[in-house]
């Protein structure tokens, strides 16, 4: 858009800001949902729509709790038998890449609302994790959960095996041993 205050142009980013009483720029925030996670930029809405593609899901919100995804979810009563959220969670995994996919997911009976029927964030209970925590992770990398994730997954540890046994490879690893 064109640059009311000089030449040039100005380009809308999402990012709110403010001037100061010294004229410099102040970032308030962003005008969308848009997040930060460990360097990927993150659209929530994303994780929510994959959310309610399972057939059980019927509200979803995903926000963020100590720098990773939190997940809510409303399940439709109606259904039997009951729903894990491990079972959810893997429905988002087989759909989205694994920094789209919750980090916690939380079953509700409802999401809490404000006065004027918005979905109200800060009345959220703190996220549930998981796997409790302490609990013992299996070793190594998360097993392909699809057909096209265990081909990836082929090629990765086909090229991985391909690069370690490479000559530059071994000369790398010599130099820091």
């Amino acid at each position: 858009m064109p640059n009311p205050f000089g030449p040039g142009r100005l380009y809308r980013t999402g990012d709110l800001v403010r001037f100061d009483g010294e004229g410099r720029l102040v970032y308030e925030g962003r005008a969308d949902d848009q997040i930060k996670i460990r360097g990927f930029r993150i659209e929530p809405g994303e994780t929510e729509a994959a959310l309610l593609t399972h057939p059980r899901v019927t509200r979803a919100v995903v926000t963020v709790h100590e720098k990773r995804l939190a997940a809510y979810v409303v399940i439709d009563g109606d259904a039997h038998p009951a729903v894990h959220p491990e079972e959810i969670r893997r429905h988002v995994a087989d759909r989205l890449p694994e920094h789209l996919v919750p980090t916690y997911l939380t079953l509700l009976d409802r999401l809490p609302v404000t006065p004027n029927g918005k979905i109200d964030k800060r009345a959220l209970p703190a996220p549930a994790a998981l796997s409790p925590p302490g609990a013992p992770r299996a070793p190594g990398r998360r097993r392909p959960s699809s057909p096209s994730s265990a081909r990836r997954w082929r090629r990765r540890t086909r090229s991985a095996s391909t690069t370690a046994s490479s000559p530059s490879a071994a000369t790398r690893c010599s130099r820091h041993a």
